[in-house]
């Protein structure tokens, strides 16, 4: 007696207003019900849920919080930093999507990917090679010349490549000794909840020296920053190149190394709590409503912080223009003075603030410097015992569990590209003691 085939019917679903006749959506919907896919329930949802929300122009709704609300069933004010369903699902979910163009998908028309770093997806036709213009001025069997902006990339790449090496190399083993007495573990050392250190994503760097644009916090967090640069659209090595960038999790060795320095000094602290090292590239404006975080990096490197220094802090970084060293520019509150700080030979700025977390239940402290070395110094300022006694005896305080929210101007020395001390140049309270 022969077997009849089982035909699967497609599952229904809602399909967005205005999304019937588009293309796009019916590749989607073609995906969702392929075999693959209707096994994968949460996965078929969550490209369904992407997809609509990108084609019907809402990317800003595309974010870690709302896919682990609506599709993982989570609650509205869940912390992503503590329940990482959605990271793992958007792992599973380009997996999937790969075995899907090997397979029945092999001959599609459109292609639907999800780029690393981020869930908003990417949609483009087969023939048209992923955030790559083709030049018109390509002449066959030769290339335009590499232009210095690669050259920037190429140096990116390995610096990143070196960071991830010395993450896997090191992470176990013992960092340099810091005293348990400092301004990280007085902050943070009796939080009950972990420390996110959000790294700063030289991936925009890069970016803003090709575009010559200033950080936008809006188009950041919706990714353009990761579109291919213009300017690099006609040479096809130099496109082949971002694509490598942009595939890739760049990191600064400076921060990473900052970052596993926090971490062994809470180590020591009463509560030991723990530290996630996450990149900015991977965090939205929810994720700063609860918990306590470390920002490396300043508005150029790492956008987030413009939530949190924007409009509250006196102390602000500005440059005059491309060949203009990013200075502090520090305003008097109560004449409105300003006097600009600049960076010299052997020595930098770098700003410290501690400020509340958007619903004032968390700190936030914020490390940035007129450089990489800058930001080092800062860094290591936060960390030193004698640094930090100066610290708190600038601040008046005789509980240093108990430090109010500031901002503090430093200026830092450096030698052969190595952030060494800072001293307090200036220092502006901003709320009571931050309990």
């Amino acid at each position: 007696m022969g077997h009849a085939s089982i035909q699967h019917e497609p599952l229904e679903q809602a399909v967005p207003d205005g999304l019937a006749d588009d293309a796009r959506w019916q590749a989607v919907e073609k995906i969702a019900n392929s075999e693959g896919f209707r096994r994968s329930v949460r996965l078929r949802e969550f490209l369904l849920y992407i997809c609509a929300q990108y084609l019907s122009g809402h990317e800003e709704e595309i974010t870690e919080q709302n896919i682990g609300h609506r599709i993982y069933h989570r609650r509205e004010t869940y912390s992503p930093a503590e329940d990482n369903i959605v990271r793992v699902s958007a792992r599973q979910l380009r997996l999937k999507l790969n075995e899907y163009y090997e397979t029945g998908g092999k001959d599609s028309e459109w292609i639907v990917e999800v780029p690393k770093g981020g869930y908003v997806p990417l949609l483009r036709k087969r023939e048209t090679p992923a955030l790559v213009s083709p030049s018109p001025q390509s002449i066959p069997g030769k290339s335009p010349p590499i232009s210095y902006g690669v050259l920037i990339l190429v140096i990116a790449i390995a610096m990143a490549a070196s960071g991830i090496g010395w993450m896997i190399s090191h992470h176990d083993q013992p960092q340099n000794q810091v005293s348990a007495q400092n301004l990280i573990t007085n902050v943070f050392g009796r939080s009950r909840t972990s420390v996110q250190v959000i790294v700063s994503d030289p991936v925009l760097t890069i970016s803003q020296s090709l575009e010559n644009q200033d950080p936008n916090l809006t188009d950041y967090s919706r990714g353009l920053h990761r579109s291919l640069p213009a300017r690099l659209a006609t040479n096809p090595d130099a496109a082949r190149l971002w694509n490598a960038v942009v595939g890739r999790q760049l990191v600064n060795i400076a921060d990473v190394q900052a970052a596993l320095r926090f971490r062994d000094a809470l180590a020591t602290a009463p509560l030991s709590p723990a530290v996630i090292m996450r990149s900015a590239a991977n965090v939205n404006a929810r994720d700063f409503r609860s918990g306590n975080f470390i920002l490396m990096g300043g508005a150029d490197s790492n956008p987030w912080v413009q939530l949190f220094s924007d409009d509250h802090l006196n102390f602000r970084f500005a440059s005059g223009g491309p060949n203009d060293p990013l200075s502090v520019i520090a305003t008097d509150s109560r004449s409105g003075k300003q006097q600009r700080y600049s960076p010299q030979n052997g020595f930098g700025y770098a700003r410290i603030a501690l400020v509340p977390n958007l619903t004032e239940t968390g700190k936030i402290l914020l490390i940035a410097g007129t450089s990489m070395e800058s930001t080092e110094s800062a860094a290591n300022f936060c960390l030193d015992t004698q640094s930090s006694k100066a610290l708190f005896a600038a601040l008046r305080t005789n509980n240093p569990d108990r430090i109010p929210y500031f901002e503090a101007l430093l200026q830092t020395n450096e030698a052969s590209g190595t952030g060494l001390n800072a001293r307090i140049v200036a220092i502006r309270l901003l709320k009571p003691a931050a309990d």
